[in-house]
């Protein structure tokens, strides 16, 4: 999914700061967390690829998710069209 995961996350974990990265349009839905950061990535606005296939399968749904944040934390919630 990131074409350079390393520099992203070294750049992440150097940012004592930064909790949560948010981000979308990868043609689905992820929640990825790493060395106490966390990267939400939502779905495209137009088709995504179906999660679990070995060839490249199109889901004709479109979608994108909705963010709840709280002192404590947050939700997230992913709908689709």
């Amino acid at each position: 999914m990131l074409a350079q995961a390393s520099p992203f996350w070294q750049a992440a974990t150097a940012a004592e700061a930064l909790k949560l990265v948010i981000c979308g349009h990868v043609h689905g839905e992820h929640s990825i967390a790493y060395r106490g950061k966390t990267l939400e990535v939502g779905p495209a606005t137009c088709f995504q690829w179906r999660r679990g296939a070995c060839d490249i399968e199109i889901d004709d749904r479109r979608g994108y998710r909705l963010f709840d944040f709280a002192a404590d934390g947050y939700s997230v919630r992913t709908v689709f069209v």
